[in-house]
């Protein structure tokens, strides 16, 4: 991550990844936690925009330490976008 606005190395890094997220085309899913300590809603709006097959789910309270704050909702999230599509 830049600190202090340095474009080093790590910058240049996160850059080019951002720059290929458009193109990205296997399915993802972003797991989103409330108040979260990474991803805000601005953040989260522009990974949609970029991203063509992103899913989110809401796993509920969580800070820094998502896996510690809320194992069982992160599992049920990840089984689910896991599931097939029913038909019928």
């Amino acid at each position: 991550m830049p600190i202090n606005d340095r474009q080093d190395e790590t910058w240049q890094a996160i850059e080019q990844i951002e720059k290929g997220l458009r193109r990205m085309s296997q399915p993802m899913l972003l797991l989103r936690f409330r108040p979260g300590a990474v991803l805000g809603p601005a953040r989260i709006r522009w990974l949609l925009d970029q991203i063509p097959n992103l899913d989110i789910s809401d796993c509920g309270r969580g800070l820094h330490y998502v896996q510690e704050d809320n194992p069982k909702a992160i599992a049920e999230a990840i089984g689910q976008w896991l599931q097939p599509p029913c038909t019928n």
